[in-house]
């Protein structure tokens, strides 16, 4: 952890918005529909839920697909417009109002702040208030929450536009290009099987990897070609080496060997009679998410090679998941914060709009580049960075750190370093910003927080 000292982003509250399936009975016109539909962002609640965003003055939709696809086009249509003018808009959260014939001139529009960082702004039809669109998820998140719902008949009436992408159509059954064999019959069977126990005990199911299967099964051909029964081979290799060989970054992994002379439709079934505890221990537990499945003929009697594991990248999901909703973890922060300068008397502290940018900006800068400083690589001191928002201060300090999973450990940690304390108690400060980047960069997979103080001039 690190501190930093020197010398409004009013609350920021995502508009929760039930989607409803928008339907207008004998509309036929897809001009009339558009313009009904300008500026708002629609969700094909008959289809796959695929977000898209009809712009107010082409008339035409984009599709949204991916967070990155989605940031992307929210920035190539976007209006560039000076500070002055976008403070005009209330923001969401916020109780003004603002001047409502400006933003409604502006409704379902993307605005860019071309007199700041290019921060991106939509301004919601419905209430005529503007959301920070923040980073690709955040934009992509925030996209899905103000959707509405509408029927595949009414939105294949409006254009899309030339420019857009459209849905790519998702195969119900995805190919195994990576083993050329002809046991994925039997690897299906023992997936549906194992999967209704789990399901049966209150479990999630598991996942067939190609990866895992591809390493279960050159050890079931070892065997097979080598006649031996065992998870290790005679030169020593053995089944949970050869996942990091296939190229499945691992983070736990446990290998299961039986012979099985019914085939692969009794190999669960086998496996809770003959050994119960184990079957509990491994097949029912939450520390895998994926299986992989060998095929082996020992002694002319087939043999089943099952590798559990569960990647790097989904034990990051465990804990990240629910650090997902940015602006819940920003609030939740802000309680907490609020409650330690509560206890020793302190006024509570209020967001502010550039901190939040200066704040977010360097821990995306950070997971971006690899790196774990105050300093940013190009030289930028956190004075400056806040600084490049607009914001004017009479003092500022700044908070990171790195690997916490949760904000009460994050939190706990800078109220046990004297340093990041003062900051977090400062009599002096007025408001707060507070940053949350995780990920997997050059050093793996990483969670840097950031806080940033001010008192305005």
């Amino acid at each position: 952890m690190k501190n930093f000292i020197k010398g409004y982003w009013g609350y920021f509250f995502v508009m929760c918005v039930m989607v409803g399936v928008f339907s207008l009975a004998g509309v036929t016109d897809a001009a009339t529909m558009a313009q009904r539909m300008a500026g708002r962002i629609l969700l094909q609640v008959q289809s796959k839920g695929e977000g898209w965003y009809v712009h107010p003055t082409e008339l035409h939709r984009y599709y949204l697909g991916r967070p990155n696809d989605a940031f992307s086009i929210m920035r190539s249509t976007g209006l560039g417009v000076t500070n002055a003018n976008l403070n005009r808009i209330a923001v969401s959260g916020s109780t003004g109002i603002g001047d409502t014939t400006f933003a409604k001139s502006l409704s379902g529009r993307i605005l860019l702040q071309v007199q700041s960082n290019g921060e991106a702004w939509y301004v919601y039809p419905v209430n005529l208030k503007r959301y920070y669109l923040g980073r690709p998820t955040d934009a992509f998140a925030l996209m899905r929450t103000l959707g509405l719902g509408i029927t595949d008949s009414d939105i294949s009436t409006i254009p899309v536009h030339v420019d857009s992408s459209v849905p790519v159509p998702v195969s119900t059954t995805v190919p195994d290009t990576t083993l050329t064999d002809n046991y994925e019959a039997q690897r299906t069977t023992i997936l549906t099987d194992l999967n209704v126990q789990r399901n049966s005990h209150g479990l999630a199911s598991v996942k067939l990897s190609a990866l895992l299967s591809q390493a279960a099964q050159n050890h079931s051909d070892d065997m097979t070609s080598k006649g031996y029964y065992s998870l290790t081979s005679p030169d020593g290799t053995k089944a949970t080496e050869r996942v990091a060989v296939v190229g499945y970054k691992a983070h736990s992994v446990a290998v299961w060997l039986d012979s099985v002379p019914n085939g692969a439709s009794a190999v669960i079934s086998q496996w809770m009679t003959k050994s119960p505890a184990n079957f509990s221990t491994l097949a029912l537990s939450n520390d895998y998410r994926e299986i992989g499945v060998g095929v082996a003929t020992v002694n002319g009697t087939s043999a089943y090679v099952i590798i559990f594991a569960m990647s790097d990248a989904d034990y990051f999901s465990t804990f990240t998941d629910a650090l997902a909703d940015l602006s819940k973890v920003r609030n939740d922060m802000l309680v907490r914060v609020n409650q330690e300068r509560q206890n020793v008397g302190l006024s509570p502290l209020v967001f502010n709009d550039k901190l939040n940018i200066a704040s977010q900006g360097h821990t995306d800068d950070m997971l971006a580049q690899g790196y774990y400083s105050h300093n940013s690589l190009d030289g930028r001191t956190p004075a400056m960075r806040i600084t490049a928002t607009g914001y004017l201060y009479q003092a500022m300090g700044e908070n990171i750190a790195k690997g916490q999973r949760t904000v009460k450990e994050v939190m706990d940690d800078w109220m046990a370093s004297p340093e990041h304390r003062a900051n977090i108690l400062n009599p002096f400060y007025e408001d707060i910003g507070i940053g949350l980047s995780f990920g997997k960069n050059t050093n793996g997979y990483e969670i840097l927080w950031g806080q940033d103080f001010g008192k305005p001039r």
